[in-house]
């Protein structure tokens, strides 16, 4: 569990880093709302809904999330994709 904080503190002040120097510009950031995880543009509007229980950020047009303890991916307009 301790692992899994140091890659989130890490991941956030990366995409903090990059959207600040305008690496990230048009990529969706993770967005956290109590326990729960989406994704939020760069005005803070959320895009994809704060359902996830750990989201990471995009990559070639999709980002691996966890949701009910599967892991899967959503693209950027929010379609799921887990295994069966």
């Amino acid at each position: 569990m301790r692992n899994l904080k140091k890659f989130f503190t890490m991941a956030f002040l990366f995409i903090l880093l990059g959207t600040t120097l305008g690496i990230c510009q048009s990529e969706l950031i993770p967005y956290r709302k109590g326990d729960k995880w989406g994704f939020c543009d760069r005005n803070k509007k959320i895009v994809i809904p704060i359902k996830y229980d750990l989201v990471w950020p995009f990559s070639e047009g999709l980002a691996a999330v966890k949701l009910n303890g599967k892991l899967g991916y959503i693209d950027k307009e929010g379609k799921e994709y887990f295994a069966d």
